[in-house]
């Protein structure tokens, strides 16, 4: 019984941190595509799309609109998943900073 509630309530203290490193980790995995891909895949069907809002940009010809069309659309999962778990991100923040 003891070890039941001391798990609960490790678990409950620890649940804001453990989220906002999760948050961090699935940011930082998510970027780490960007550059194997750019030099590893021939494949252009196959680029993550972090290479393929790179691709809009030429060497001659630049849109900023579509790179910033493709920017969003890159930013929409992370977006999603930070404003899904915002309330333990922040709590897990919290303890970070004293004031």
């Amino acid at each position: 019984m003891l070890k039941k509630l001391w798990v609960v309530a490790a678990l409950a203290f620890s649940l804001p941190s453990l989220t906002a490193l999760g948050i961090f980790t699935l940011v930082g995995i998510w970027n780490t595509y960007f550059w194997p891909s750019l030099a590893l895949i021939t494949n252009q069907d196959l680029y993550p799309l972090s290479v393929a809002v790179l691709t809009l940009k030429g060497q001659f010809n630049y849109d900023p609109f579509n790179v910033a069309a493709g920017a969003m659309v890159m930013m929409l999962p992370i977006l999603l998943v930070f404003l899904l778990a915002q309330r333990f991100f922040m709590r897990g923040l919290e303890g970070a900073v004293k004031g």
